[in-house]
């Protein structure tokens, strides 16, 4: 009768165990496709500072290093809360530099991180087009 007990609630704790690791806005680790459907996969995010590390993987399978900023704070009564998140990655040979800046909230359940992108270019056609600008929503890759 026991084994039997301990064979029916294995996998409800197994299940358990995989929905608290599930990645929300304040535990972005994970990876996370944007709109031109390349990977930004957040390995990990400092408790203590909130400095976030990870890689940037283009649809084409380059890699380049990925770091950023993540900060929360306490949600306050009649206002909408976010987690605020930065990410930026180095074109390494590529001369630009792209920064993600926006935040982290739940659509139905599931996180899901607004940004507005500057792309800096070290090279341009003219003056004013060294730096353009974007908007990008990143949803959880589902594993």
């Amino acid at each position: 009768m026991h084994l039997k007990k301990l064979c029916l609630s294995l996998p409800l704790l197994m299940l358990s165990t995989a929905f608290s690791q599930a990645m929300d806005c304040t535990k972005p680790v994970g990876d996370w496709r944007n709109d031109v459907k390349s990977v930004m996969s957040i390995e990990k995010v400092d408790p203590a500072t909130g400095r976030i590390t990870g890689t940037y993987i283009s649809k084409n399978g380059a890699k380049n290093p990925m770091s950023g900023w993540l900060n929360t704070s306490a949600p306050v009564e009649g206002k909408h809360n976010a987690t605020a998140i930065h990410l930026s990655v180095n074109w390494q040979g590529e001369g630009a530099i792209t920064a993600w800046t926006g935040y982290c909230h739940m659509v139905d359940g599931s996180p899901v991180i607004q940004t507005e992108d500057l792309i800096t270019f070290t090279n341009a056609d003219f003056a004013w087009s060294h730096v353009i600008s974007n908007h990008d929503t990143l949803v959880p890759v589902k594993q």
